[in-house]
């Protein structure tokens, strides 16, 4: 949402409050407005949940805002019981939303229902909840400039590794990735962190643990091989980031991936292809770079400025 805060304090005149729930490292985006963090400890207590809660609360009575956007489930669970007024827009990521808890995630949204002025899903690909809500729309996320651009006066490494970038949880099968590269020998680097994340570097220490990172792009070179083995995705933003980033692409063969429209050779359904595509890639016997063309029409559909046009004028229709 720090993208988002930013370009809508760039673009319009409305006053722009950020509340992050879960504390955690600094992002790459700097929102330009205030920021106010409840700062509840990511695999903490029940305890510190109720605190963060509370304070989460203090916060939307203090303020008294008039718009309130809840970006993913925790933040639908806590404004679900918080006193306000508010008119609300859910921003929904994921094809599978409340997986793990799906009744609670229904009371929630009933909620929510009759404050909710309108649902964004990031993706088309993400169905409408139920009951319907009084306004649904697509807004694809924005993708700001910092995450395409290579910083500058960064050396990298050129020895080519296999790459995976995201949360190190069920949903993104970061063990499929882990089998992968154990099988094909080559040398790997896994950024990001998530429940997984000891049981995976106890079963597999051999392979590169780089841990969570604000930009994951700046750690790779254009040599490397981005693989995603998401078992689902809702926007698939982490897919769009490394195509923008030039990086070459091999992508698990599933109903959300295929959305994407990419070239037959970079999806693969099991790890013996998977296997196979990286030793051609390595070969340069098999071309996994996405086409130019294609990288335009990503950036043409979510340049931030475009995404946050579409946004402001959400906004400004609030009733």
């Amino acid at each position: 949402m720090n993208t988002l805060a930013r370009e809508l304090t760039k673009f319009s005149e409305l006053l722009v409050l950020l509340i992050p729930i879960n504390s955690g490292p600094k992002d790459l985006i700097d929102p330009n407005c205030q920021v106010i963090e409840i700062n509840r400890s990511w695999r903490g207590s029940l305890s510190n949940t109720i605190k963060s809660i509370f304070r989460f609360q203090r916060v939307i009575r203090e303020y008294s805002p008039d718009v309130v956007i809840l970006n993913c489930d925790l933040p639908e669970f806590f404004y679900s019981i918080t006193p306000s007024n508010a008119k609300v827009i859910i921003v929904d990521h994921n094809t599978k939303s409340w997986k793990t808890r799906p009744l609670l995630g229904k009371i929630v949204w009933l909620s929510l229902y009759f404050r909710t002025y309108a649902v964004v899903r990031v993706s088309a690909r993400i169905k409408i909840k139920k009951p319907s809500p009084k306004n649904s729309l697509v807004i694809y996320n924005p993708i700001p400039h910092e995450i395409y651009e290579a910083p500058s006066g960064v050396v990298m490494d050129q020895k080519m590794r296999l790459a995976f970038v995201g949360r190190l949880s069920q949903q993104k099968d970061p063990t499929f990735f882990c089998e992968i590269a154990t099988i094909s020998g080559m040398p790997s680097i896994i950024i990001g962190d998530g429940l997984l994340a000891s049981s995976l570097m106890m079963k597999f220490p051999e392979l590169g643990w780089a841990g969570r990172s604000s930009n994951p792009w700046k750690l790779l070179n254009k040599n490397d091989l981005f693989i995603l083995t998401s078992l689902y995705e809702g926007d698939g933003l982490v897919l769009v980031e490394a195509i923008l980033n030039r990086i070459p692409v091999l992508v698990r063969d599933t109903e959300d991936s295929r959305a994407f429209g990419l070239p037959e050779q970079n999806y693969f359904q099991d790890s013996s292809e998977a296997v196979r595509k990286i030793q051609d890639y390595a070969l340069g016997k098999l071309n996994l770079t996405i086409s130019q063309d294609f990288q335009d029409s990503l950036l043409q559909e979510r340049s931030a400025e475009s995404v946050a046009k579409t946004w402001v004028s959400l906004l400004l229709n609030v009733n």
